[in-house]
């Protein structure tokens, strides 16, 4: 069954871990807000979704670039790209859409697929679930402070790590949300059974997110490999 889903973009020029990353060139013609308003607009063009992209009035460079795209833009207030504001508040925008579900998509992940997040909304109206979370399965050893043995190996003797306890990590590519729910409660979901429904993503190029400065110049590599 459909569900009502409505695609949203945001984001901001004000960056603290990574300064101005949204503008700053993978190579001599395209940034991270390109690709994004690239990938916003496929979307828009192969699927039945209504996309938006939320930006600040003060965020002119992104503006500017964005009015170049064929995707509505709706106003971001001033506090929405502030210090931690709230879920409600950063989404605040939402208040003037009807759609029972947004389908939030992250800026920072240079390579992610307009095909992957079709299918991932296929599989959310495939299955009875109330929001979406996408993870990926890390066979690493994992700690705790406090805890002098690995939290998800069970047998010390088996060094192997693809043999630990399987524990997964969040991939922040995209998130599933109902609307109403983040606006009154300030959460992304009530963390009950299918709410989130997790995702797994498989470990790739397409899932790397860029959050440092070391991230980005990872991807500016990637990208001048791939397509330089």
């Amino acid at each position: 069954m459909k569900k009502d889903i409505i695609i949203v973009g945001c984001c901001r020029e004000r960056s603290t871990r990574c300064p101005d990353k949204m503008l700053r060139k993978l190579d001599d013609n395209t940034c991270l807000f390109d690709l994004y308003m690239k990938r916003l607009t496929e979307l828009d063009e192969i699927t039945s979704y209504k996309t938006i992209i939320a930006l600040n009035k003060k965020d002119i460079r992104l503006m500017d670039i964005a009015k170049n795209y064929n995707i509505e833009i709706v106003e971001r207030n001033d506090k929405s790209i502030g210090d931690y504001p709230t879920l409600g508040e950063t989404h605040h925008y939402m208040e003037n859409f009807n759609n029972e579900y947004m389908m939030w998509i992250n800026a920072s992940f240079p390579f992610l697929n307009p095909t992957t997040l079709i299918d991932i909304i296929g599989y959310f109206n495939s299955h009875i679930g109330y929001g979406l979370h996408c993870i990926k399965k890390m066979d690493n050893w994992f700690w705790k402070d406090g805890i002098y043995k690995p939290i998800n190996v069970n047998n010390i003797k088996n060094v192997r790590s693809q043999d630990v306890e399987n524990i997964y990590m969040s991939v922040q590519c995209c998130h599933i949300l109902n609307r109403k729910f983040i606006l009154e409660n300030n959460i992304m979901w009530d963390y009950t059974e299918n709410n989130p429904m997790l995702y797994k993503v498989e470990d790739s190029i397409e899932f790397l997110d860029i959050d440092t400065e070391t991230d980005f110049l990872i991807c500016k590599s990637v990208y001048n490999y791939l397509y330089g």
